[in-house]
């Protein structure tokens, strides 16, 4: 019976302390200190796993190729991207994952470069490659 008492007592005081300050009984008050809340960047972690590579296409006498087609494929999906070269045969693809295999290869009329390949192992953020297109 005492232990009953005593039970519902605590009962009784922690519903007399959550009607005080509007807390549950099981949440302990919040005192006056006010802290203001840090500014994360949501896509700061997404983007330190990011990489992009970018190069040039070239001919066989190495000169830039202007609207060569290059093509990045992702080897963990398989999904292509492709990207026509600008006026001085550059390329640019970026947002790319840095655990990732990717190859790329470039066309251009009846011109085809070899496929290189970007490891997942390449710890660069930015990597540049060139592309040189040979006939077939």
């Amino acid at each position: 019976m005492k232990l009953r008492v005593a039970l519902l007592s605590v009962i009784a005081l922690g519903s007399a302390f959550a009607q005080n300050t509007g807390a549950p009984p099981s949440q302990p008050q919040q005192t006056g200190v006010v802290s203001s809340p840090r500014k994360i960047d949501p896509d700061a972690k997404s983007k330190e796993n990011q990489r992009t590579i970018d190069g040039i296409v070239q001919d066989a006498a190495r000169n830039p190729v202007p609207k060569a087609i290059v093509q990045l494929k992702d080897l963990k999906t398989l999904q292509i991207r492709s990207f026509v070269t600008q006026a001085d045969g550059t390329f640019h693809f970026a947002a790319l994952k840095m655990d990732t295999d990717y190859e790329l290869k470039a066309t251009s009329e009846d011109l085809n470069s070899p496929t290189k390949r970007v490891s997942s192992f390449e710890s660069r953020k930015n990597v540049t490659v060139n592309l040189q297109l040979e006939k077939k």
